[in-house]
């Protein structure tokens, strides 16, 4: 089974409104939340995390980022072990702190109950709760770099993908002091992202919030998922070349 840890804040959780989408399913692709592998219905996460979660909220960018890669490998099957936390910092997902440790346990965990899974690859969405200060900001890219490191060895795969995406987009004007840090974090993000093997990043470019230009809509964050698929494709290729 490929297994893909979902880890950041609560983009990564998935903020989609419910209503009037079809729920997305398919029997190739599972959540391994529990430790146990159970067919994935949408939302993955478990929200009692998010003390913030209006009711009827909840679709992410996981679904539709499995179904894009079953098209190019319809003979796989996915994991997801959803581990992001909403209102998350950045330094609370370094090696030995709280979120890490848990996003560790969780995998392994999962691992332990199904010895056929493998890590094929951490997804992760976070920089919103960095976007309000510039030293949070300014020092994105460094300590993102860390906790990669950090996690590819813990979990013996120094070179699992990694796919990131840009926060939410703010209109000239609309900026608050919780965002105006962002065009900075995504600069980090992405010089980050180049030096790194076997690591993308994934545009917001035209993509709509639905609450201040914090969170996805849930059309946004399910193309955000195909994009993040085609991101992770494109990881795969090179590396079937080399």
């Amino acid at each position: 089974m490929n297994v893909f840890l979902l880890a950041g804040q609560s983009n990564m959780q998935g903020f989609g409104e419910i209503a009037d989408y079809p729920v997305l399913r398919d029997e190739r692709i599972f959540n391994l939340a529990t430790g146990q592998a159970e067919i994935a219905v949408e939302p993955l996460h478990h929200w009692h995390e998010h003390p913030y979660m209006p009711e009827g909220i909840g679709l992410g960018l996981a679904m539709p980022f499995a179904l894009e890669v079953l098209k190019v490998f319809p003979d796989i099957t996915i994991g997801f072990v959803p581990s992001a936390i909403g209102g998350s910092s950045l330094d609370q997902w370094m090696p030995g702190n709280p979120h890490f440790e848990r996003a560790v346990g969780l995998y392994e965990r999962a691992k332990q109950q199904n010895p056929e899974v493998e890590l094929a690859g951490i997804l992760w969405h976070q920089g919103e709760a960095d976007a309000g200060s510039a030293e949070t900001a300014q020092t994105y890219g460094e300590r993102f770099m860390q906790m990669v490191a950090g996690f590819r060895e813990r979990f013996h795969s120094p070179e699992a993908p990694v796919i990131a995406g840009e926060t939410c987009r703010v209109p000239a004007g609309e900026e608050t002091p919780y965002t105006q840090w962002r065009p900075v974090v995504t600069a980090q993000t992405q010089e980050a992202v180049g030096k790194l093997a076997k690591a993308a990043f994934v545009t917001s470019e035209e993509l709509a919030g639905h609450d201040g230009h914090t969170h996805f809509d849930t059309p946004s964050i399910r193309e955000f998922g195909l994009r993040y698929a085609k991101a992770y494709l494109q990881i795969r290729k090179k590396g079937s070349r080399s």
